[in-house]
């Protein structure tokens, strides 16, 4: 093992010892003989909290090829970000984690509530009908851990929900951040959790348009707490599209995102989503 050179001495003078000495306190606390580090910006007073708050622009996404393998084979671009649910602490991450979402809700009829995300794999649990099959915005988020679709998923997920419901009182979950609803006892499961938890909200998006795991969606769009939009080539409210540019999100008589627009903050500080059945447009990022 390569042996690495130490000072003989401090830069009190003393001999090399353990510990913060006045002197080295003083060296760290100016800076001197280390690389500035850069000023974190936090979320301003009253807003939603959030750990990062500098938004990516909207612009020209990353599309994959035809050919590319995360597209012919129906999977993330990075793979070695998928992790099983049963090796994970927790499943649903504190949305102050995410810079646009926010950590809680803070204006309308869940103001105070804190906000939960759920992170699937893209493509792996997506209809391969969905428009943004290989331009999606996970091509980008390289970081982000994908939760696997098994065995435990649904039974670790039940017991988390629970939990977090008998913490908080009352829960935001986004459904999905990555990835979509991808089989019919998986809508079911979160259909009945809703039933069973007073406390349990859920909003979202999904590509399911025109097929069974669909249908299954609409029925549970019927419960006061469920609001999970369509996106692609649903006419009419409560849906969700993506767009390249304002004026086509006009056109299609849609809102733009207020985030995209900085008009707010982040989701916590908007609401639409949850709030208003128009139709919310999207831009590519």
């Amino acid at each position: 093992m390569m042996q690495v050179a130490l000072p003989d001495a401090c830069v009190c003078g003393r001999p090399r010892h353990r510990g913060m000495c006045s002197e080295r306190w003083a060296l760290r606390r100016s800076g001197e003989g280390a690389p500035p580090r850069p000023k974190l910006k936090h979320s301003a007073p009253g807003a939603p909290k959030r750990r990062f708050t500098e938004h990516t622009p909207p612009g020209a996404p990353y599309t994959l090829a035809p050919d590319h393998p995360a597209v012919r084979e129906a999977r993330t671009l990075f793979a070695a970000r998928r992790v099983r649910a049963a090796l994970q602490e927790r499943l649903l991450k504190s949305a102050e984690h995410n810079r646009k979402i926010g950590g809680s809700v803070t204006k309308g009829h869940l103001r105070g509530v804190k906000v939960f995300t759920l992170t699937l794999e893209e493509r792996a649990t997506c209809p391969k009908t969905c428009a943004n099959w290989r331009d999606c915005y996970g091509n980008n988020m390289n970081w982000s851990a994908r939760i696997q679709v098994d065995g435990d998923l649904m039974i670790l997920l039940s017991a988390e929900v629970r939990k977090l419901v008998a913490v908080h009182g009352r829960i935001l979950v986004r459904l999905h951040v990555l990835g979509d609803f991808f089989s019919t006892p998986y809508v079911a499961f979160w259909h009945a959790l809703l039933h069973a938890l007073p406390g349990l909200h859920v909003y979202g998006y999904t590509a399911r348009n025109g097929c069974a795991i669909g249908r299954e969606i609409e029925r549970m769009n019927e419960h006061p707490r469920c609001w999970i939009r369509f996106s692609g080539g649903r006419t009419g409210q409560f849906r969700a599209l993506t767009v390249d540019t304002v004026d086509q999100a006009r056109e299609a008589g849609a809102i733009v995102c207020p985030v995209q627009t900085n008009r707010t903050d982040c989701c916590g500080s908007c609401g639409l989503c949850w709030q208003s059945p128009r139709a919310i447009a999207f831009l590519k990022h």
